[in-house]
């Protein structure tokens, strides 16, 4: 299982993120990169990182 970060632009974008991937099974937690604006992530643990992004794009999750 690989782990990895995803930076979305706003706490509501990982929210959303992280419910996506939990309907689908898969582990997120919410993070916050940096200490200026409004930076936040989602620490993923999934099989396969390409799969997971396409999941969070195909739901409209904006992510970096």
């Amino acid at each position: 299982m690989e782990t990895f970060i995803v930076r979305c632009p706003s706490v509501t974008y990982a929210q959303k993120g992280q419910k996506v991937l939990e309907e689908r099974g898969l582990r997120s937690r919410l993070t916050r990169i940096g200490t200026h604006g409004c930076s936040w992530g989602l620490e993923i643990s999934a099989p396969d990182r390409s799969e997971t992004l396409r999941i969070l794009e195909a739901a409209g999750v904006i992510f970096v």
